[in-house]
C-alpha cells in the first residue's frame, strides 16, 4: 500500500497527514489530517483538530495537548510546533517550541505515551529510519538531543551525555549555531544534515557519545536558518535548504561523500523556505516553489506541495 505524510508549519499551525491502514472499512478514508494549533491555552490553542476528507469543515477530534500530557512524563509542554512520524506511522512526534518537551503521540488513538524534556527549546524532533533513535533539535539551547526508543513498547530515553554542543563549535564562520528544523537521518541512522540559525551545516555522526561532527560548511558556503532536508529518490542525494525574508537555496549533496554537487538560488521564486518535501515520481521541492527535478539538475515550480510517497506494509488502525 502507498502511503504518503505532508507536514507544513504556517500561520500558527502545524500539519500533517496519517494514511490509514488496509483493516479500516472500505468507506473509510485513506488518510487523516492532523492539524496543530501552536497557540498558547489561554488563547485558545495547544489543540490537535484531526479531520478526515469530506468533513473539512468540522474536525472529527479534537486532543487537548496539556490535558493528556499532564502527568505522563515530564509533563506538558507549550506552545506545540512541528509534527513529524516514526517510519511506521504507529506514532508521532510533536515538539513545543516554548519548552524543551517532545511528546510521542500514539496514533491509533492519540494518546500521549511520552513527554520528554530536552532542555531550553525543543523546535523539532525526527526518528531515524530503523526508528531506534529521535533526534530533537534543541534551537535556544544550540544544542541536538538523542533519545532512545523502542515504539513498540513504547518506552524512550533522553540521553543527555550524548548532546552535541553546538554552541562550542561557533566561530566567525558559525556565528550562530541554533538548530532550526528537524534534523534529517541518512541511511538508518548513524548520519544526520544539521543546518543552523547562523548559516552552516554540521554533518554528525549520531552514535557516538557525545555525538560528533564528521564535516563542516560555514555560513559562505550554506546560508542561514535552514529548515528542509530530504534524501532523494535513487538515495545517493541529500537535498538541504537555507532561507530568510532574503532569499534562500538549495543545495544537492553527494549522500556518500558530503560533497556539494549542486545548489540553486530559490530568490526569484520566493524567500523564506521553510521545508522540503518530495513530490510526484521522486523530485524534491522547497516551500518556496524550487523544485529538483532530477537529482542533478533544476527546474523552477510554483508548486507548494509538501507530501512524500513512500511503500511500505500498512498500519492496522
Amino acid at each position: 500500500m502507498a502511503r504518503w505524510v505532508g507536514r507544513m508549519v504556517a500561520a500558527g499551525m502545524a500539519v500533517a497527514m496519517l494514511a490509514m491502514g488496509s483493516g479500516a472499512s472500505a468507506q473509510a478514508p485513506g488518510y487523516e489530517l492532523w492539524v496543530v494549533d501552536q497557540a498558547n491555552v489561554a488563547n485558545g490553542g495547544d489543540i490537535l483538530y484531526v479531520y478526515t476528507p469530506g468533513a473539512w469543515s468540522e474536525a472529527r477530534e479534537l486532543v487537548h495537548l496539556s490535558e493528556r500530557a499532564a502527568g505522563v512524563g515530564d509533563g506538558p509542554g507549550m506552545r506545540p510546533h512541528l509534527l513529524s512520524w516514526n517510519s511506521t506511522q504507529s506514532h508521532a512526534l510533536l515538539a513545543n517550541v516554548a519548552t524543551g518537551h517532545v511528546y510521542v503521540i500514539r496514533a491509533s488513538d492519540r494518546t500521549i505515551v511520552a513527554s520528554i524534556d530536552v532542555g531550553e527549546q525543543a523546535h523539532g524532533a525526527v526518528a531515524s529510519p530503523d526508528d531506534r533513535w529521535i533526534l530533537a533539535a534543541n534551537q535556544n539551547g544550540k544544542r541536538l538531543a538523542r533519545i532512545r526508543a523502542d515504539f513498540a513498547n513504547e518506552q524512550f530515553t533522553y540521553e543527555p551525555d550524548a548532546d552535541l554542543d553546538l554552541k562550542a563549535l561557533e566561530d566567525e564562520g558559525h556565528p550562530d549555531n541554533a538548530p532550526i528544523c528537524p534534523v534529517m537521518y541518512i541511511g538508518t541512522g548513524g548520519k544526520a544534515y544539521v543546518t543552523v540559525r547562523g548559516g552552516g551545516l554540521y554533518v554528525v555522526n549520531t552514535m557516538t557519545t557525545p555525538m560528533s561532527v564528521t564535516r563542516e560548511y560555514n555560513k559562505d558556503v550554506i546560508g542561514s536558518s535552514g529548515c528542509g532536508g530530504l534524501i532523494g529518490a535513487s538515495g545517493d542525494r541529500v537535498y538541504i535548504n537555507s532561507g530568510s525574508a532574503a532569499g534562500g537555496s538549495v543545495y544537492a549533496l553527494n549522500a556518500a561523500t558530503d560533497e556539494i554537487v549542486n545548489s540553486l538560488s530559490t530568490a526569484p521564486f520566493g524567500t523564506d523556505a521553510h521545508g522540503m518535501a518530495l513530490v510526484g515520481g521522486g523530485t524534491s521541492g522547497s516551500r518556496t516553489g524550487a523544485t529538483a527535478t532530477t537529482s542533478r539538475s533544476w527546474t523552477p515550480a510554483r508548486s507548494r506541495s509538501s507530501a512524500r510517497s513512500t511503500t511500505s506494509e500498512p498500519r492496522q488502525t
